[in-house]
């Protein structure tokens, strides 16, 4: 069973690419989603920062590839 975090985070992917929610899980990343592209990414991180109250820096937001690296990146910044 998925974390919260996880949950959280696969929400946010189906939402922001109009995805179905079952269709995602952690190895989701920007290969396997055509519509994730830099644009994308910028406004998937606005919208985990806001969720988490975490801040990504510009270097930060270029490494979330992937529901996994997303969650590790989240676990780093201490998001709750």
């Amino acid at each position: 069973m998925a974390d919260s975090h996880e949950t959280k985070v696969l929400q946010l992917i189906a939402a922001t690419f109009q995805l179905p929610l079952a269709s995602l899980n952690r190895q989701s990343s920007r290969e396997s989603i055509p519509a994730w592209d830099s644009f994308a990414s910028l406004h998937l991180a606005s919208e985990i920062e806001a969720a988490f109250d975490v801040a990504f820096t510009v270097d930060d937001i270029s490494e979330l590839k992937s529901v996994d690296a997303i969650l590790q990146m989240l676990a780093a910044k201490g998001a709750r």
